[in-house]
C-alpha cells in the first residue's frame, strides 16, 4: 500500500526502538498525541520536556511543536511533499512517509509497521552523494533518497544523513571511512551538505564558522570536509553514538522552536520566535547545569554577533535529554558568516539586548541581555570580551587552514573582512566606556 495515503493519519511513535504513543490527526489536520497505556509509570517515555508522560492526550497546540518541526521547512519540505502527493499541511502524513530517522531518538511509524531491528544500509560512491543534491534531477533524486530511508531532517538546506564508520582491516590505519546510506529510517551517523548555486563557498564558509565559534569556547558538533569529496561539508550528529561494534545509539534532542512550544515558522524574532529568556527559563527548570549552559549559550550568542551569523535562530540551539525530564544544551552547529554574501540582510535572527541590529547595540544593551542570560553585568562584559578576544586571535590561522585543505574561495577573504568588522562592533557597542544606568 502507498505509504502517502491518508491511512497514515494515524502513526505509532518510538523512542529509540520502543514504542511509546500514537499520533493522530483529524479531517482538519489537527493533530492529537497519546501516551500508551504500558508507559504511563515511566518517565523515560517522555518524547518533550513540554510532553511529560500523561494519560490525558495532548491536543494540537501543545503536540504540534514537538512534531511539525520533525519536518524539513519550506522548498524542501514541498518538494518532499508534493514527491508523495501530499499537502504541505499534513504534518501526519508526511511523518508516516519520512519519519523513520528524524533529529533527536523520535520515529514515526505507521500502524503494522516498526524500526527493524537489524538496520538495513545501501552502499554509495561519493559521486551518488553528490549527484542527490543540485539541479532539478538531483532534487528529485533527494526526494528518493530520502523516501527509501524514510529520513527527515529539520531545516530549509538540502541535506542527506550517512552511517560512515572509519576505514577497518588491514591497513585501515588512514583510510578512507566507509559511508552508507540509510534504508527504511536505519539510524545515521553523519550529516551532509554541498554548495548552493545562490551561496558560493558555503562548504568553506561553514567549516571556517564552525571553527571560529569552537575558537570562542562554545562546543560545537564535529565537522570536516567530506572525506570522500573536498566539495561537501560533513557535520556528526551530536545526537548519535556510534559504538565499537558499528551499532549506533540514538540519544533524544530537541531544538529551540521543541524546547519553547513554538512552529518552525516562528525560529525568528519578527515572527514571534522565543527570547534568550525563554531558552534560559527552560534551562532553569529543566537543566542538569544552567548555569554553565547559560554562559554557553551567551557565549554562542555573542560569537553570532562577532561571526555576522545572522541566520543563527531558535531551531540552531538545541538541547540533549541525558535523564527523563533532565537536559543540556546541545554543541553548536549550522554556523555560518552570512554577511559574507552581501545579498542577505543584516537583521538578528533572535532579539540581543531587545534589538535586532547590531548597530543598534550599547552598553545598556549588554546590561538588558545579561539579566535575560541570569548573569551579573560584570560575567557578561568579561564573556564578551573573551570571545571577542578568541575570535580576533584565531580568524587568520582558521581562514588559512580552511584555505589550505578545502580550496581557494573569494568567500573566505569576504568572510575574514565581515568577522574582523564584527567583531570590532561587537566591541564598540557593547564594551565601551560609556555610562550605564
Amino acid at each position: 500500500m502507498n505509504p502517502a495515503t491518508r491511512e497514515s493519519s494515524r502513526l505509532q511513535v518510538f523512542k529509540e526502538d520502543r514504542r511509546v504513543g500514537m499520533l493522530s490527526s483529524d479531517t482538519a489536520g489537527r493533530i492529537t498525541f497519546t501516551y500508551d497505556e504500558d508507559v504511563l509509570e515511566d518517565p523515560s517515555a517522555v518524547v518533550s520536556v513540554r510532553l511529560p508522560v500523561r494519560r490525558k492526550p495532548y491536543p494540537d497546540h501543545q503536540a504540534l511543536p514537538c512534531f511539525e518541526n520533525l519536518l524539513p521547512e519550506g522548498e524542501l519540505r514541498s518538494l518532499l511533499a508534493t514527491s508523495v502527493h501530499l499537502s504541505v499541511g499534513d504534518i501526519v502524513g508526511q511523518l508516516g512517509v519520512f519519519g523513520g530517522e528524524c533529529a533527536g531518538a523520535l520515529s514515526l511509524w505507521p500502524e503494522g509497521s516498526a524500526p527493524s531491528r537489524t538496520p538495513e544500509y545501501r552502499s554509495c560512491t561519493a559521486a551518488e552523494i553528490r549527484g542527490t543534491f543540485g539541479m532539478a534531477r538531483g532534487r528529485a533524486r533527494l526526494a528518493r533518497a530520502l523516501r527509501l530511508g524514510r529520513l527527515s531532517m529539520s531545516g530549509t538546506q538540502d541535506k542527506v544523513v550517512l552511517y560512515r564508520r572509519p576505514a577497518i582491516g588491514p591497513g585501515a590505519r588512514g583510510g578512507s571511512p566507509q559511508y552508507r546510506l540509510p534504508v527504511a529510517g536505519a539510524p545515521s551517523t553523519v550529516l551532509v551538505k554541498r554548495d548552493r548555486s545562490r551561496f558560493p563557498g558555503l562548504v568553506q564558509n561553514e567549516l571556517a564558522a564552525m571553527s571560529l565559534m569552537e575558537a570562542a569556547g562554545v562546543p560545537t558538533a564535529s565537522h570536516a570536509r567530506h572525506a570522500l569529496d573536498s566539495t561537501l561539508y560533513e557535520t556528526a550528529r551530536f545526537d548519535r553514538a556510534l559504538l565499537p561494534d558499528g551499532t549506533v545509539m540514538r540519544q533524544h534532542a530537541e531544538d529551540g522552536c521543541q524546547l519553547t512550544g513554538r512552529a518552525s515558522v516562528a525560529k525568528y524574532a519578527q515572527r514571534g520566535g522565543p527570547t534568550f529568556a525563554d531558552f534560559i527559563a527552560a534551562l532553569a527548570r529543566y537543566g542538569a547545569d544552567p548555569l554553565e549552559d547559560g554562559e554557553r549559550l551567551f557565549r554562542w550568542a555573542v560569537a553570532n554577533l562577532a561571526l555576522g551569523n545572522r541566520d543563527a535562530h531558535a531551531k540552531n540551539v538545541s538541547v540533549l535529554h541525558i535523564q527523563p525530564m533532565t537536559i543540556r544544551l546541545a554543541p553548536a552547529y549550522d554556523v555560518v558568516c552570512t554577511l559574507a554574501y552581501p545579498e542577505l540582510d543584516d537583521v538578528l535572527p533572535l532579539r540581543f539586548g531587545g534589538q535586532l541590529a547590531l548597530a543598534a547595540l550599547t552598553p545598556h544593551s549588554l546590561v538588558k541581555a545579561a539579566r535575560e542570560f541570569r548573569l551579573a553585568p560584570a560575567r557578561a562584559r568579561e564573556l564578551t570580551a573573551d570571545v571577542c578576544d578568541r575570535i580576533s586571535a584565531s580568524v587568520s590561522t582558521i581562514l588559512g587552514d580552511v584555505e589550505r585543505t578545502v580550496g581557494e574561495d573569494d568567500v573566505l577573504h569576504r568572510m575574514e573582512a565581515a568577522v574582523r568588522t564584527q567583531t570590532a562592533l561587537v566591541r564598540k557597542t557593547l564594551l565601551s566606556k560609556q555610562s550605564v544606568k
